[in-house]
């Protein structure tokens, strides 16, 4: 199984009271002390990489903000090869359902909503972002993805 921690390029050493007592980070294979603030974002970089290498792996649906930003025409959305022209329909119906369902809500929301989903930002992210806790921002999600499917209901 592979460990992360194995093949890291930084270290934080402890005392044996579990206090912090150097930061290091390897750099052209020397030790480089840091301070905190440092090795927190250090750290937190890393994280965030390993987080997109592993998404990254697995693929990923287009989105239809990405398409329209992209100036995709709907053509080539759905002539994709997969499935009738009745299930292609269904899809840009509900696309478009989407569209409007965004279109409908407060712009901050719809910000959360793009950060959130089409740029893939963490609940941690957003929470230090908005200056709230992470339980905040997961009930603010459920509160937007609830009003946006009223307005699939509604449809």
């Amino acid at each position: 199984m592979y460990n992360w921690k194995d093949t890291r390029n930084y270290r934080r050493f402890r005392d044996e009271n579990g206090n912090v007592i150097a930061n290091i980070i390897y750099v052209d294979g020397e030790e480089v002390a840091v301070s905190d603030e440092v090795y927190e974002a250090y750290a937190s970089m890393d994280r965030r990489e390993r987080y997109l290498t592993d998404e990254s792996d697995t693929p990923q649906d287009l989105s239809f903000e990405r398409c329209v930003e992209d100036h995709v025409p709907f053509e080539l959305l759905y002539e994709n090869g997969r499935g009738s022209l009745k299930e292609d329909l269904e899809r840009k119906e509900m696309l478009c359902i989407l569209h409007k369902a965004l279109q409908s809500i407060p712009a901050e929301e719809q910000e959360f909503i793009r950060e959130l989903f089409f740029l893939h930002r963490t609940t941690r992210e957003l929470a230090q972002k908005y200056g709230v806790s992470q339980p905040a921002i997961v009930k603010r999600k459920q509160r937007v993805l609830s009003t946006l499917k009223k307005y699939f209901e509604n449809f």
